[in-house]
């Protein structure tokens, strides 16, 4: 599953700390409360929905040798490989509940860029750079190194900047689903 959502909440740290320095509103700071929930509902609902996924995967794409495997991963001898990387972004999202947390940039930066690198791609990136595994030359097919060859493609400011929104998005859909719920409670006679 993707976690670009989740991915996006270190950029906003960094754009809500900077307009902070430059714009004392208090509706900056209720802004930032409502985007520091929607990152903890989000990790909430990536988590529900790792979790149905692989039980949809269970019972409908396994046959019953695979199920049995299936099993064994989950509980079996190394089953810590399976559920530590979900339970550490669990509870990384669900660790914003404490309001003194979401005060710190380097923390909220830190969370954000948490989700980019899976224990696996940091294991991957580690042995890679290990001496014994290093490339003869950093060249390519002849061409010399870039950083477009680690980026992937030319369009990685383009793409954050669509997930920012995303993320900016998400957060006005909480305001207004709070603000609805906080209507209906105070007017029972409509609802």
């Amino acid at each position: 599953m993707k976690l670009e959502l989740l991915q996006s909440f270190g950029l906003y740290s960094i754009v809500y700390f900077v307009l902070r320095l430059f714009w004392k509103d208090a509706r900056l700071k209720i802004f930032d409360a409502y985007a520091v929930k929607a990152f903890v509902y989000l990790g909430l609902t990536w988590f529900l929905l790792w979790l149905i996924g692989y039980f949809v995967y269970y019972f409908q794409v396994l046959d019953e040798a695979g199920q049995e495997e299936f099993r064994s991963e989950l509980v079996g001898k190394y089953f810590f490989r399976f559920w530590l990387q979900a339970l550490l972004w669990l509870l990384i999202t669900q660790a914003f509940r404490w309001k003194r947390l979401s005060r710190y940039l380097l923390i909220r930066i830190l969370a954000g860029l948490s989700f980019v690198f899976s224990i696996e791609r940091l294991v991957i990136i580690i042995t890679s750079l290990h001496r014994d595994y290093l490339a003869s030359s950093w060249k390519l097919f002849g061409e010399p190194f870039s950083f477009k060859d680690i980026l992937g493609s030319d369009s990685i400011i383009l793409s954050q900047i669509f997930r920012l929104c995303l993320y900016i998005a998400c957060t006005f859909l909480i305001i207004a689903i709070e603000k609805a719920i906080s209507k209906m409670k105070s007017n029972p006679a409509n609802g």
